[in-house]
Parts: structure tokens; C-alpha cells; sequence
């Protein structure tokens, strides 16, 4: 299987874990690789749908008038803000 990485501190460096003599450490490699490659989706898939979501949230929240609160009335302590409210960033 062969592999790029780009890396910092020398670029981009390609593999061929198929030239890998030791059965278990190729074995490892490949293991490895197919583990990375799936948490990528799986980063991808979770940031698809967080933006989906705060998209939403954010769409609801601008029509409904109501909920909206005024900055000056809004004054919490950092201890307030993170075992009260949810600030999300949209």
C-alpha cells in the first residue's frame, strides 16, 4: 500500500508498506493506515453536520425575536459562562 505524508519538518514523504520485510509490521502499517483513513471521514462526516446544524440553529434562532437578548443585560462571569451557557460560535 503505498502512502503520502506531509510532514512539517521535511515535507512530503512517500511509503510503499509492501516493500515492509517484517510480516507484522507491514501488517501494523497497513492496520494503521485504514484506521487513519476512516477517522478522516469520520472528521469530515462530524464537521459536515456540525455546520449543517449550527446553520439551522442559527436560522431558528434569527426568527424567533423573542429569545434574543441584549448584550448590556447579558454580563457573566467566565465561571458562569461555562457551567451555565452554551456559547457556540455560528
Amino acid at each position: 500500500m503505498r502512502i503520502t505524508l506531509d510532514t512539517k519538518e521535511e515535507g512530503k514523504l512517500s511509503y510503499e508498506t509492501d516493500f515492509i520485510d517484517d510480516p507484522t509490521k507491514k501488517m501494523i502499517a497497513n492496520s494503521t493506515i485504514r484506521k487513519v483513513s476512516v477517522i478522516s471521514i469520520l472528521v469530515e462526516a462530524l464537521t459536515f453536520a456540525n455546520v449543517g446544524h449550527k446553520a439551522g440553529l442559527a436560522k431558528l434562532l434569527s426568527e424567533s425575536d423573542e429569545a434574543k437578548l441584549d448584550p448590556k443585560e447579558v454580563e457573566v462571569s467566565d465561571k458562569d459562562s461555562i457551567d451555565k451557557e452554551s456559547d457556540l460560535f455560528l
